[in-house]
């Protein structure tokens, strides 16, 4: 499938982004689990060889220490597809943090 195929699919503009995050799934927390490579409201790519499979429940969280207290950026949602190098997720939930971010993001890859 061409790149103006998928990105006809994606609901929402995705900002692009390398950031190390943690992987929680079957159980398990990996800290550094994978590369966040971009990110939506919707969904993110993780880059990672993590042994995740579609449909795979998972939570991808990260922190950032600014101005304020640290503070936690978490998503939650499950694999729709599993490549090489990585997942691709869709989210069910992501915290409050986390949804500014991504208007943040988005709107810079916007301009």
């Amino acid at each position: 499938m061409n790149t103006a195929s998928r990105q006809d699919r994606r609901r929402s503009l995705r900002g692009r982004i390398v950031l190390p995050v943690s992987l929680e799934f079957d159980g398990t927390t990996v800290e550094g689990g994978a590369d966040l490579m971009d990110l939506s409201e919707y969904g993110a790519f993780l880059r990672t060889d993590a042994d995740l499979e579609h449909g795979d429940p998972i939570r991808v969280s990260f922190a950032f220490d600014g101005n304020e207290a640290h503070q936690l950026y978490q998503g939650e949602g499950y694999v729709v597809r599993k490549l090489e190098g990585g997942v691709a997720i869709e989210f069910e939930e992501l915290n409050e943090h986390l949804r500014v971010f991504v208007q943040r993001l988005v709107g810079i890859a916007e301009a």
